[in-house]
């Protein structure tokens, strides 16, 4: 599998803790991506889900257009930094039941986001260079082709 950070296709959507949830639904609406990483100062404060509106805006029957993402993101978030091998980040994401997992700097700088998307592509095509190779093994003509 590829480093870690070449995993995903764009740079990690960052909203803020004072923007609405409406706007950071936009954003991340207009970037086609269902986690943001809610930064300030450079620096990583949260994660804002389609399962943070779901939970505490839908469930809650609270207002998207007066509610701040700070009020509603996850604060607490896992992250790994940009050295780790990529296979102990899907194991961690499977383990704990992430669906995006901020990757970040030793300074807690967001470098990526790595999402359960980019972990399926990653392992399809893996997949699909096995099965190309055995099928040239198998359909060569004899020893050497």
């Amino acid at each position: 599998m590829k480093n870690l950070l070449r995993l995903p296709d764009k740079l990690a959507v960052t909203v803020t803790r004072t923007m609405t949830v409406l706007e950071a639904v936009r954003v991340m609406l207009a970037a086609r991506v269902g986690a943001a990483a809610v930064v300030e100062g450079g620096r990583l404060q949260g994660i804002f889900t389609e399962r943070d509106i779901m939970e505490r805006i839908v469930l809650d029957r609270r207002n998207a257009e007066t509610t701040l993402v700070s009020e509603i993101m996850t604060a607490n978030v896992t992250t790994i930094p940009a050295g780790t091998d990529p296979k102990e980040a899907v194991g961690m994401m499977v383990d704990e039941h992430f669906r995006h997992l901020p990757v970040v700097s030793a300074e807690g700088e967001v470098l990526g986001m790595l999402s359960t998307r980019h972990i399926m592509r990653e392992h399809i095509k893996a997949l699909e260079q096995s099965v190309e190779a055995l099928t040239n093994y198998i359909s060569a003509d004899g020893i050497g082709g």
